[in-house]
């Protein structure tokens, strides 16, 4: 989440806000969906922006 890359996702850990699905990375006791829960409005933000450099990088 923090370095704009792909990884793997556990489709188990997943949220839907304001209609867009997030996944997120859950292995070796490394859930993301934790920390998104602590700061959601922070991360989201940044997961937004991340997103975008991954889309447009692969245009």
């Amino acid at each position: 989440m923090a370095t704009a890359e792909k990884v793997e996702i556990d489709p188990k850990t997943f949220k839907l806000v304001d209609g867009k699905l997030y996944l997120f990375y859950n292995f070796y006791f490394n859930n993301t969906l934790t920390d998104w829960n602590k700061n959601e409005q922070s991360l989201q933000g940044r997961a937004d922006s991340n997103w975008a450099k991954i889309i447009h990088a692969n245009k």
